[in-house]
């Protein structure tokens, strides 16, 4: 196993649980399942659209700094989701901060 597949597997199983986190952030900041669903979504596109960039960034700099950059965005959106009390910031801590963080750390396939 290499250095490689631990974090990988933790950035896609933190990203494969936001769906049992749901009710929780509605009981927590009120915004409603379709707004919080929305914020997700909003994260499926952001997921899919940093892979090819981080691939290229992974091919010029080295995987180990791509690795590093996206577990520490990962742990930020993560971080500051309880914090939010607004629909924007969930959208950007959970739609983009983590998503984007786990987008690089975690392979599709």
């Amino acid at each position: 196993m290499s250095f490689l597949s631990i974090p990988s597997a933790e950035a896609l199983g933190t990203r494969q649980s936001f769906g049992l986190f749901i009710s929780p952030i509605n009981g927590s900041t009120g915004r409603g399942i379709a707004f919080i669903s929305l914020a997700l979504a909003i994260g499926q596109l952001a997921w899919g659209a940093i892979q090819p960039i981080a691939g290229a960034v992974a091919d010029r700099y080295g995987p180990r700094l791509v690795l590093q950059a996206a577990l520490l965005t990962l742990a930020i959106g993560c971080a500051i989701t309880p914090f939010i009390d607004n629909g924007f910031g969930l959208a950007v801590a959970l739609g983009i901060l983590a998503s984007m963080g786990s987008g690089p750390a975690a392979s599709p396939c």
